[in-house]
């Protein structure tokens, strides 16, 4: 599973979102920028889920799609 472009897109520039997420998953914010780039698997842990979906108003259910075969 990964994000989905609305949920990308709503993260990106986010400041707020993105400190919260590095304070829960224990990283920096350019880690979680850097994973918001190549919509990294850590964005779909329950934690950065509840948090993404707390800050853009998006459901959680809403913000997961299958994994694209590159």
């Amino acid at each position: 599973m990964e994000l989905t472009t609305q949920a990308l897109e709503a993260m990106k520039g986010n400041s707020r979102l993105m400190n919260l997420i590095a304070a829960e998953l224990d990283c920096s914010e350019s880690t979680v920028r850097r994973w918001i780039h190549a919509n990294d698997e850590m964005l779909t842990t329950a934690s950065a889920l509840k948090i993404i979906s707390e800050e853009t108003g998006i459901k959680q259910k809403d913000l997961l799609t299958e994994k694209t075969s590159a």
